[in-house]
């Protein structure tokens, strides 16, 4: 049952996300969290004003030129980009010792105590 739910729940938020970007504007999307039900796109919203559709159509479609006009980057070069590679040498780095310090030392309260020093550490 826990597997089926991460699957449900796996597509939840960038679901969310993909939908708000086709609804809302840059400036606006951050406001827009929940408790809206409406369909999919802006055209069939009857609700919305003839003026009101036209000028949300209008802004997404700006902002998509906007993005689009952007130089594009494909997944390999995204790969090869350094500030890519340094996130994920930390993010190893961070995922070793965690599994490390889990594996390696014994189950006590003292342990944990001791090893919450480094925590505090790399807070600074």
């Amino acid at each position: 049952m826990r597997f089926l739910f991460g699957i449900a729940e796996a597509g939840l938020f960038p679901g969310m996300i993909l939908f708000f970007t086709c609804w809302f504007p840059d400036w606006r999307r951050a406001r827009i969290v929940s408790g809206f039900s409406f369909h999919r796109w802006p055209q069939l919203a009857h609700w919305l004003r003839d003026e009101e559709r036209t000028w949300l159509t209008a802004t997404l479609e700006t902002e998509r030129r906007r993005v689009e006009a952007k130089r594009k980057i494909s997944p390999w070069e995204s790969l090869r980009h350094p500030k890519v590679l340094w996130l994920a040498l930390n993010y190893f780095c961070v995922v070793t010792e965690s599994v490390g310090m889990l594996l390696i030392l014994p189950n006590s309260s003292k342990v944990g105590w001791v090893t919450m020093i480094r925590d505090i550490c790399a807070l600074r």
